[in-house]
């Protein structure tokens, strides 16, 4: 029987409910005095009465005990404390047995062993009974449904156990023995690896168990499961970490890739001139575009945590045609580069049958593309890396392997936070965080196992889709080259202004350039127009409401949308302006030539 402090009775096993005579209605519940024990010798020896007493010993409560005939029978309780982390006892453990005549202790004591054993195995916590030297002697079903051994190959194992493989948590030393030095209770999680290999965290409570005078004391470990709840708790201070890292995108990235925009977009038009400049001056420029880019590809990687994929540009595809795509890209990438620091990769794909998948294929294909670089970059000097998908259970799997030397436990448990890496200041660690986002928005599971100096594997699950439909669009139709368009250009920053004005000039178009949206809206309606860019960042008239004044005065007349923030066509519909594409700061001038090509093709195909 388990009770509170108070005499609160917690739990009744069946054993104890033969005992008393009672159904477990009139028992569980209830508080002392128990309207069906009449305890014998004064109130102030039993601990139901007050509070435990000071609870560091077994107590021995004699009673009578009237059951629901009436009839009596005589009845000892051996009281035992459990103490919390604090050293404080927290619940009282009850064994009973009938008083006999015979004076025939071991079957007493057989029946309480018994009910001891009853109890524990009702409980949904791995419960087990040691020696303090950690000696198994009594283990329930819940210790071996979550550990996945069975009674006999956990009965008589001795600390430390083979299934803790790292022990006692955060380097303390050996549990038991601290058991046995100061009888402290210790509260801690573990991790235990159950039969499958597979990592259970556990929240544990070792407590010594006072014994009875002559005997020796043994310690009780309850256990319950917090893999779950842990796994949950972690995704969640994930989610919250990629949270912050979206706002300081937004905050941020609008500037910066203005400023970006200009070096990238002067220093591209002064490569043009390359023959006209010496060595120093060509090295000096090179170095400055090289940064720059760098450094756009940063911010546009932070983007990535700000911005959702719109459900409008999921589709149903085959995963086996995303991660082929994703191969052929890499394997044309090595080949190409002259300077491959990714000689010696064996890279395989063993692709199963699987069936559609509905998600966002060019972030899909982003996000493998991250775990695919991230295997590479730990294998300098060669290796293998595996792609295998599979369904099983009505879900796709990807699974990314590499052979390379493994992740450190403590390394981890961070390896999906921002900025997080391992490889130096060569990386900026955003691959794997910008992976786990992506995957995560389109409601797939991206989880990681590692062993040291065997390997890492990354697993990508996603509902499989019922829908037959699994083709995707066509992307690579091309539209011809198109010249001679008379483009109005609208942004507040000159510079940046500027550079456009050069780089469409340069394109053989013709540009007038304005800085504020007023004057242009006024321009647009007197002239006569093929195309407009506007930028969004702009005070007093912004580029939403410049291009939904555009829309109105000639809705057949192109939009392209610049901008540092991270946009896209459909955010121009929840705004009631209609945009054709959308040119990220900072953009080059093959950038600017295909999303002109995109706004005439989409326009001239009927949209707005």
């Amino acid at each position: 029987m388990l009770s509170d402090m108070q005499g609160k009775i917690a739990y009744v096993n069946d054993g104890m409910l033969r005992l008393i005579g009672l159904p477990r209605q009139q028992v569980t519940g209830q508080f002392f005095p128990y309207p069906w024990l009449l305890p014998q010798g004064p109130l102030s020896n039993i601990p139901w009465a007050n509070a435990g007493g000071d609870a560091t010993e077994v107590s021995q409560v004699d009673g009578l005990v009237t059951d629901a005939t009436g009839s009596g029978r005589n009845i000892s309780f051996n009281v035992s404390p459990l103490l919390d982390a604090g050293g404080r006892a927290k619940w009282l453990l009850s064994i009973g047995r009938e008083n006999t005549s015979s004076g025939d202790n071991s079957a007493n004591n057989g029946i309480a062993e018994s009910l001891l054993v009853q109890a524990i195995e009702q409980m949904p916590e791995w419960v087990q009974i040691s020696g303090l030297d950690g000696t198994i002697e009594i283990v329930n079903d819940a210790g071996c449904a979550i550990s996945g051994y069975t009674r006999d190959e956990l009965v008589g194992n001795t600390w430390p156990y083979p299934w803790f493989e790292d022990g006692w948590p955060d380097g303390r030393f050996d549990a038991f023995e601290q058991l046995q030095q100061t009888g402290e209770t210790l509260e801690s999680e573990a991790t235990c690896l159950d039969r499958n290999g597979e990592p259970k965290i556990l929240g544990i409570t070792l407590s010594a168990m006072p014994g009875n005078p002559g005997e020796a004391r043994r310690a009780l470990m309850v256990a319950h499961d917090m893999t779950e709840r842990k796994e949950w708790n972690e995704r969640y201070l994930l989610a919250e970490k990629i949270r912050a890292v979206s706002q300081l995108a937004s905050g941020v990235a609008h500037d910066i890739n203005n400023d970006l925009a200009v070096i990238l977009g002067y220093s591209e038009f002064l490569i043009g001139k390359w023959q006209s400049l010496d060595e120093v001056d060509q090295h000096a420029l090179g170095a400055i575009q090289r940064q720059a880019q760098e450094c756009a590809e940063t911010v546009r990687r932070i983007q990535m945590f700000s911005r959702r994929s719109p459900k409008s540009k999921f589709t149903y595809f085959s995963l086996n045609d995303v991660v082929r795509d994703v191969v052929e890209s890499m394997e044309h990438h090595w080949s190409s580069d002259s300077g491959n620091p990714w000689s010696g990769i064996q890279l395989e794909a063993d692709l199963q049958w699987v069936p559609p998948m509905y998600a966002h294929v060019s972030g899909l294909k982003e996000a493998i593309s991250s775990l695919v670089e991230n295997a590479v970059a730990v294998l300098p000097e060669g290796g293998k890396v595996s792609l295998t998908t599979r369904c099983v259970n009505n879900e796709v799997i990807l699974e990314v392997a590499d052979n390379g030397p493994g992740i450190e436990s403590a390394d981890l448990k961070r390896i999906f936070e921002p900025f997080f890496t391992t490889k130096g200041p060569a990386s900026s660690g955003l691959g794997l965080s910008i992976a786990y986002n992506l995957i995560n928005q389109m409601e797939g599971v991206l989880s990681v196992k590692s062993s040291p100096g065997v390997g890492t594997t990354f697993t990508v699950r996603f509902p499989a889709s019922s829908d037959e439909d699994s083709g995707i669009p066509d992307s690579k139709e091309k539209t011809p080259n198109i010249r001679n368009l008379h483009v109005l250009v609208v942004d507040d920053e000159p510079l940046v202004a500027g550079m456009l004005r050069t780089f469409l000039e340069s394109s053989g178009h013709n540009a007038s350039v304005y800085l504020e949206g007023e004057e242009a809206v006024i321009a647009f309606r007197r002239g006569a127009f093929d195309l407009v860019v506007v930028d969004l960042g702009m005070p007093v008239m912004d580029g939403w409401e410049v291009s939904r004044r555009i829309n109105e005065i000639n809705p057949n007349v192109p939009i392209i949308v610049a901008t540092g923030w991270n946009m896209s066509v459909e955010d121009g519909q929840e705004q009631g302006a209609v945009i054709d594409s959308v040119l990220r700061k900072p953009f080059s001038m093959i950038e600017l030539s295909e999303a002109i090509e995109v706004a005439m093709k989409t326009r001239r195909a009927g949209k707005g």
